[in-house]
């Protein structure tokens, strides 16, 4: 949606620009020009940078991720990395990094003594 209000505004500001505006005086017509120019060529960026980061994902060390199309998920993975994706694609990123758990469970044997065991997995 950002990408679309960007490429909106990138329009609405260059045709602004490059038309003659019925502005009085050539000061405030120069104004409204470099004006127009300047949020013209901001939003031409974000928009650059929204189309790119569309068809890139970086994936940090330690996580691995699953490219959704439309409910199909693909059967290969992305490793760590820069990889290309669709646009339309939703990445959904799974950690691979090992985790200690620890666990202490407190029991009562048959004689009725208690003793703790404690379990790392």
């Amino acid at each position: 949606m950002e990408l679309i209000i960007s490429l909106l505004v990138t329009l609405v500001a260059f045709l602004i620009a490059l038309t003659n505006p019925n502005i009085a005086g050539e000061k405030e017509r120069k104004k409204v020009r470099a004006l127009a120019l300047l949020i013209g060529s901001l939003a031409a960026i974000i928009s650059i940078y929204q189309t790119i980061s569309k068809f890139l994902v970086i994936m940090p060390a330690g996580k691995v991720g699953v490219v959704e199309i439309l409910g199909n998920v693909s059967e290969s993975t992305l490793t760590p990395g820069l990889h290309l994706v669709n646009p339309l694609a939703k990445v959904i990123k799974f950690s691979t990094r090992l985790k200690d758990l620890k666990e202490t469970v407190t029991a009562t044997s048959k004689e009725g003594l208690n003793f703790q065991i404690d379990v790392r997995l």
